[in-house]
């Protein structure tokens, strides 16, 4: 079966129980790893957040240009490239300050969001998604610096089912 590949076990690891984050300067990055390499490929990413302001722009998953980005802009989900474009955004996703379970897989060339466990919006995804270095809570430079709390960040070079993404949040 697929390796999995947990944010956590990560030489720089956040705090067991996650972190908070201040929205000015801190982040989490970790190295290009073999694992990161999605190309084409099936992989999924769940995060738990809790957003402490609502209505900003703030980065869940990001890095190098050409990786995978989840970030929020407002009250939309955006899955992209990066500043590598094939961007996706997902309209009134996140509605009020609070927590929220974001989970994004792609399955044979169909990237799913789903939130709180709730499947939302599929869109066709032919992105060949990098290696290089990720971070969480900082989109490139010091953009969009997450401004709350991020915990239970995971990373799976295959594709949960829609049953396990529910299972996850219960």
């Amino acid at each position: 079966g697929s390796a999995y590949w947990e944010i956590t076990n990560a030489s720089q690891q956040a705090p067991k129980g996650g972190s908070i984050l201040n929205g000015t300067s801190q982040y989490y990055s970790y190295p290009a790893n073999a694992n990161l390499n999605f190309g084409t490929g099936d992989f999924s990413f769940s995060a738990d957040i809790y957003l402490a302001i609502f209505g900003g722009n703030y980065c869940i998953l990001g890095g190098a240009s050409g990786n995978l980005h989840i970030y929020i802009v407002a009250s939309s989900i955006i899955v992209s490239k990066g500043d590598a474009g094939g961007a996706k955004t997902f309209l009134n996703a996140i509605t009020q300050i609070g927590r929220y379970r974001i989970s994004v897989v792609r399955s044979n060339g169909v990237t799913s969001l789903y939130i709180n466990g709730m499947f939302v919006e599929s869109f066709s995804d032919a992105n060949d998604y990098g290696n290089s270095y990720i971070e969480i809570g900082r989109y490139g430079g010091y953009a969009y610096l997450f401004n709350g709390f991020i915990y239970s960040v995971n990373l799976y070079n295959h594709a949960l089912t829609q049953q396990d993404v529910t299972d996850r949040w219960n």
